[in-house]
């Protein structure tokens, strides 16, 4: 809420968003908490700007790893809490910003035929980001994985959609506490802008920048940001 353009501003004024003019389809947050593995999740349907709740979760919450998003829902009728970021499984939180060129059409069937019965059966909405993330989480260890492993299930994934879809876009995050990983890519169409800036509180990423303070940073397509809590970030080549 603070920032110049916060995400709050950012629901209603966005400054790069090429589909669409207002991120009005609900809002979401995940955050991890001293003590827990798994990560805390609030989601709404409701536009950020209108959720008398998040000024009082601000004041109350403290979290060293969080994420959130606004939603411009692809498919009008799919607003749901089911279908709001972010997700989660075990320790991994996961947000994703793009689409799925004709996923119900001719991608959903191909993805769910690859997934293990138990990620079939955690996906409890309609959209293209949920099942996305189920491809991903079956490619992440169950026991010790780190943030190289995030990134290597979401390249993998990424690789198998765009070999079923026309086009797709993906500006992702995953973190699990202790490892963030952020990637912007595309396939036959123009990724969703994505920003890193790094100072003495930790490491922000952003679909657009949040101040003008100096320091913030464009991620190039098929690059990704990975971080470790207490670490300073670096940039990699997504594969």
């Amino acid at each position: 809420m603070d920032p110049p353009h916060s995400l709050v501003r950012q629901s209603y004024r966005p400054q790069e968003t090429k589909s669409a003019t207002v991120n009005a389809d609900g809002w979401g947050a995940g955050f991890f908490v001293d003590g827990e593995e798994e990560p805390c999740l609030y989601r709404s349907t409701l536009p950020i700007w209108a959720d008398v709740n998040l000024a009082h979760l601000g004041r109350a919450i403290r979290s060293g790893c969080q994420v959130a998003a606004v939603r411009s829902a692809t498919e009008p009728t799919s607003l749901s809490q089911a279908n709001t970021q972010p997700f989660a499984s075990g320790p991994i939180v996961f947000l994703h910003n793009g689409f799925i060129q004709d996923f119900r059409a001719s991608v959903q069937r191909r993805l769910c035929a690859e997934l293990s019965d138990r990620r079939y059966a955690q996906v409890a909405g309609t959209s293209d980001s949920e099942h996305l993330f189920a491809l991903i989480a079956d490619g992440i260890p169950t026991e010790g994985a780190g943030a190289e492993d995030l990134l290597r299930a979401a390249a993998g994934a990424i690789e198998k959609v765009e070999a079923w879809a026309p086009a797709a876009c993906f500006s992702i995050v995953l973190a699990d506490g202790d490892s963030l990983v952020a990637l912007r890519s595309s396939h036959r169409c123009e990724a969703p802008s994505l920003y890193v800036r790094e100072d003495e509180e930790g490491v922000l990423v952003a679909s657009e920048r949040m101040d003008d303070r100096p320091g913030w940073r464009a991620v190039e397509r098929e690059r990704a940001i990975v971080a470790r809590r207490g670490g300073p970030a670096r940039e990699v080549a997504l594969r």
